[in-house]
């Protein structure tokens, strides 16, 4: 008697497209024109994190990250586009506690995974 080899599962293309964070060009563009190029960085590094943990909630942005997944930029500049992106009410800050990495929400998107 021969065994049958088990092919390998595949995910399902649903479960694929979970992961693919979905940026919307218009959306990058505003925070671009409020926060410059970091801006833009910000804006698609939420989009990912946010399609990540697949919750809404408070997204940390600490440096290491950033640098870890391709978004690297001084800690100067992240601290102003968050700034200009608060003043601009795109996002919402938390309190920013020293030494610790900033938090922020994007009030718009609130429901944006409470279907699932």
């Amino acid at each position: 008697m021969q065994r049958k080899i088990r092919k390998p599962k595949r995910q399902s293309p649903k479960l694929l497209k979970e992961f693919i964070f979905k940026m919307h060009p218009l959306e990058q563009a505003a925070w671009k024109k409020v926060a410059g190029p970091a801006g833009a960085k910000i804006y698609q590094f939420i989009k990912w994190k946010r399609g990540m943990m697949k919750e809404n909630g408070w997204i940390q942005i600490s440096n290491v990250e950033l640098r870890k997944h391709g978004w690297a930029m001084n800690r100067e500049t992240k601290s102003l586009a968050v700034w200009k992106l608060n003043q601009a009410q795109l996002i919402g800050v938390h309190e920013p506690q020293p030494g610790k990495a900033l938090k922020v929400f994007r009030p718009d998107i609130k429901g944006e995974y409470d279907e699932r």
